[in-house]
């Protein structure tokens, strides 16, 4: 499927964040990032081909168009891509028999060729700034999914705090942070937590997957959550196990609705 992009997150910078915006801070901010784009010109953070000043998205268009599909439909109800000409009555194969509790899932493609590559790179350390990068182009797709306007929260699936310490990061709150920059919604990295450490999902059949996750979540406080449509931020769903138990655990606490955002959807896992 092509050569493999190479992840090169040294190019990204980030600007310092200013106390307040005041008329000397903003000229303050506009002199540093132009003095950012004249000495180091923004570059794509997966293959670090030039890009043009100003964007608001640090991906080339090559690396999105061989990483997100663009002959094919994107299900609503669960996230998989497929051709259009397999699409009956606008029913997904993937999902036609299932009741998700999402009330709509946005993802960038199936968990294949480049995206996977990319995905997985993602779970290793020095990353971080393409994940947020990736996590802002999730936005983009959000925002243009009808009911995305209503969006009040945004929250990361969560993963146990050993694991978090183990890998110095959480690849799904990085993505949540992508999507707050470019939407603006508020974030709370903490409306779920695990309860207790799973086995990891990838070894695991659909049913052990369920199992694993039964009851594995907790709401930190119903307060936060309650009568609000929340955005829940993850890297990848195949089973639907672990998003659909977050899910379901932030409905029960009085969550309104819950809209997923993933990167990429993971089909044909039996």
């Amino acid at each position: 499927v092509g050569k493999p992009i190479a992840i090169c997150p040294a190019n990204f910078h980030i600007p310092p964040q200013f106390p307040a915006m005041t008329s000397s801070s903003r000229i303050a901010r506009r002199s540093y990032r132009a003095l950012n784009e004249l000495l180091l010109p923004p570059a794509c953070v997966l293959c670090d081909r030039p890009l043009g000043s100003g964007r608001s998205l640090q991906i080339c268009r090559e690396c999105r168009r061989r990483m997100s599909p663009v002959h094919e439909f994107g299900c609503h109800k669960c996230g998989a891509w497929i051709e259009y000409a397999l699409m009956e009555s606008e029913s997904c194969p993937n999902c036609r028999t299932h009741s998700l509790p999402f009330c709509r899932v946005t993802s960038l493609g199936n968990y294949e060729n480049v995206l996977r590559q990319t995905v997985i790179e993602l779970k290793r350390p020095g990353h971080e700034a393409v994940a947020i990068q990736m996590g802002r182009w999730l936005g983009r797709r959000v925002l243009a999914a009808a009911g995305a306007s209503g969006i009040q929260l945004v929250t990361p699936v969560p993963i146990h705090w050993s694991r978090k310490l183990c890998r110095g990061y959480h690849v799904s709150g990085l993505l949540a942070e992508g999507l707050r920059q470019l939407g603006g919604w508020q974030i709370d990295g903490e409306a779920v937590r695990c309860r207790r450490l799973t086995r990891k999902q990838g070894m695991l059949t659909t049913r052990q997957r369920f199992e694993n996750v039964r009851n594995g979540f907790a709401v930190s406080d119903a307060r936060r959550i309650r009568g609000k449509r929340i955005l829940v931020v993850d890297d990848v769903m195949t089973s639907c196990a672990t998003a659909t138990q977050v899910a379901g655990t932030l409905l029960r606490a009085g969550a309104e609705s819950i809209h997923l955002a993933i990167l990429a959807r993971g089909v044909g896992h039996h």
